[in-house]
């Protein structure tokens, strides 16, 4: 009887034994250790995107809820089945031209920008992608009821808004810091929510913005695109070509990877999704 006993309890070890092993070969084989199931995701290699402070929608670090925003969704949908991986970082765009110009790096990195923005050089230090991701193109914005502009001249003796640190291309020869006769008065302000509240509130005629900014501001501000007169504004800036950016000395492979990556979300029509996505 003791002896049965003791045998049942031999076998039932053994049975439970036998069932850790199996388990730990079963948690083994999934793991990829065996069969590389997993070896792609786990030799992915992390690549810094870096986006600038106060660049909304084009990164949304500080509005989660919203998404992550236009270039790191672009990035993602671009390194993938590609050895690489985004993780964003987000800093003060001085920074980054200062470690620019000093030629450092931020390790792999990536970023966009237009070649059109740099000297020669700091094209020495940096790569673009060969395709553009977007263009970015610019509104003259005014009152709905207000004189419309469409050129430099319509704008003379009237008040324009813009962003402190923003250059406006050729409209800068133009601008008084007080009103003068034949010129615009122009006027900075810290965002664009409080250039587009200007033109609410009429103490502004004109605010000159990227469209894609623009749209997604009033969005976030719960103002109708209605109450506003919205006029291209390719005489005064031409669109710019908005393109993926990295160090000069990202290898072949990396700088391919985009590449293949830019031309299939122009394959697929993807790009113009993403960017509605933020309007």
């Amino acid at each position: 009887m003791q002896m049965g006993l003791i045998r049942q309890k031999v076998e039932m070890n053994r049975s439970i034994n036998v069932a850790k092993l199996l388990a730990a070969i079963l948690t083994i084989w999934s793991g990829g250790l065996f069969f590389g199931t997993n070896s792609d995701a786990k030799s992915q290699e992390l690549v810094n995107v870096i986006g600038f402070t106060g660049s909304e929608p084009f990164f949304l670090s500080n509005l989660p809820s919203q998404g992550l925003g236009i270039v790191p969704d672009l990035f993602s949908l671009i390194f993938q089945d590609s050895p690489y991986k985004s993780e964003i970082t987000e800093i003060p765009t001085t920074r980054f031209l200062d470690t620019i110009a000093q030629n450092t790096e931020f390790g792999l990195w990536a970023s966009y920008s237009s070649p059109i923005w740099y000297s020669e050089q700091e094209h020495a230090r940096l790569g673009f992608s060969k395709q553009k991701l977007f263009e970015m193109c610019h509104l003259i914005v005014g009152r709905k009821n207000g004189a419309v502009a469409r050129t430099i001249p319509d704008m003379f003796n009237k008040t324009l808004v813009g962003i402190i640190g923003f250059r406006y291309g050729k409209i800068e020869s133009q601008l008084s810091k007080t009103p003068q006769a034949g010129k615009i008065h122009g006027v900075r302000v810290k965002t664009r929510e409080a250039a587009i509240s200007m033109i609410v509130s009429e103490r502004a005629d004109y605010f000159l913005s990227s469209s894609i900014r623009f749209y997604w501001t009033i969005a976030q501000m719960n103002l109708s695109k209605n109450i506003f007169s919205i006029q291209t504004a390719d005489a005064i800036l031409p669109c710019i070509p908005i393109h993926a950016m990295y160090g000069a000395a990202a290898s072949a492979s990396f700088v391919a990877a985009i590449d293949r990556g830019i031309a299939k979300l122009y394959a697929n029509s993807t790009i113009p999704k993403v960017l509605n996505n933020y309007r």
